[in-house]
């Protein structure tokens, strides 16, 4: 044998390997894939979930400044509430948390958080 058969020899062998390669390759861009649509449609979802709180409760208006307290405030609610109003800082609201009935001040922005419980907004 010379040495040019021993070259194509190896590049032959090089060649099957590399087939192998990509074929194992083509199965991880499918599983990559499967990833991908799976982190997706979580996504929507939490997104979904966000707008539909955003629809539940109205956001304060601070450009404004205005609080206020929600229209469906009970004289209850309004009375646990007024002690928590003075040591609300900005973006911060006032809700009620319907499953174990307490009352908690949390950052607007981060309601999406309380996407899976039922609320009820007291004062924002």
């Amino acid at each position: 044998m010379n040495i040019v058969s021993i070259i194509i020899i190896i590049f032959g062998i090089l060649q099957i390997i590399l087939f192998f390669k990509i074929w194992g390759m083509t199965n991880n861009v499918y599983s990559i894939k499967n990833m991908i649509e799976s982190y997706l449609k979580k996504e929507l979802k939490q997104k979904n979930q966000c707008e539909s709180i955003q629809k539940k409760s109205p956001a304060p208006n601070l450009a404004t400044n205005e609080r206020r307290w929600h229209n469906e405030v009970t004289e209850d609610e309004i009375g646990k509430a007024k002690s928590i109003i003075p040591h609300l800082d900005k973006g911060e609201v006032i809700i009620k948390l319907i499953k174990n009935n307490k009352i908690i001040v949390y950052n607007e922005n981060d309601l999406y958080e309380l996407a899976d419980e039922e609320y009820k907004m007291i004062y924002y």
